[in-house]
């Protein structure tokens, strides 16, 4: 008799721990089933504000960019008046009168940083001219979201640069320095006695004080060209005297010959 009830006790507890094991495989079932239910982890895409301060676009049709400066960001208006200043002087050793004229963050920056600056400008329109481009005006440079003419830029440097280096020969260039190669005079040049000499004065000038700088060029008095060169305030009406277009392509084609 108790063999019987022993027996009767263990298929029963079999039977349990069967339907145990069955409810563990049901559990485990129902988990997989609820996983697969569910939508997979969406990862948050990025938004363009996230990578736009990262990937700047060149402009249309330039072949080189800068874009970057050690001191912080350099405005549109600033990188245009840097840009077209530059075309004024001859090289880094003039970078006090670039500044000056720019103004803003560039004349706040100690010199490292303005010459980094400078370099940078004239790296990078190096870098477009040997990129080439075939857009109408030549190789551009975006120089801080500004459209910069490469190979003008240069073209102006290494003629101011040249020009340097012919002053320099002379102990005394006001009296020394003079245009060796003849350009025929201007139209205007009879009306004001415009002659050889004053052309010497002008591309001094243009060397002291930078290309256009025609108001400080005719008042500088070791240039003598005050009677020959139009006050800033008169318009070109009211005087004979060469004015700032006049001088400007009189500058240009010396310094093209020279």
């Amino acid at each position: 008799m108790l063999a019987y009830v022993c027996s009767e006790w263990f298929h029963v507890l079999q039977e349990i721990s069967k339907a145990m094991l069955r409810l563990i495989n049901l559990k485990e079932l129902i988990k997989e089933k609820k996983k697969e239910s569910e939508p997979p982890e969406r990862i948050p895409k990025r938004r363009k504000a996230d990578y736009a301060a990262h990937v700047t676009l060149m402009i249309d049709g330039a072949s080189a960019q800068v874009r970057s400066w050690s001191y912080g960001n350099l405005s549109q208006r600033d990188a245009l008046r840097f840009s077209c200043s530059v075309m004024k002087f001859r090289n880094e050793s003039q970078i006090n009168l670039v500044v000056a004229e720019v103004g803003g963050a560039v004349e706040a920056a100690p010199f490292k940083a303005q010459a980094e600056l400078f370099n940078a400008l004239i790296d990078g329109c190096k870098e477009a001219a040997e990129i080439g481009s075939l857009h109408l005006k030549g190789p551009l440079l975006d120089f801080h979201g500004v459209p910069v003419k490469a190979n003008e830029l240069l073209i102006r440097v290494q003629e101011l640069q040249l020009l340097a280096k012919c002053i320099s020969r002379y102990e005394d260039p006001i009296a020394q320095f003079r245009v060796l190669t003849y350009l025929k005079p201007s139209n205007w040049s009879k009306g004001c006695g415009w002659n050889q000499i004053d052309d010497a004065r002008l591309l001094l000038g243009v060397h002291y004080h930078g290309f256009g700088k025609r108001e400080i060029i005719r008042l500088d008095e070791r240039l003598g060209l005050m009677k020959k060169i139009a006050p800033v305030e008169l318009q070109h009406h009211e005087t004979f005297l060469p004015r700032a277009p006049n001088l400007r392509d009189r500058a240009n084609a010396l310094l093209e010959q020279e």
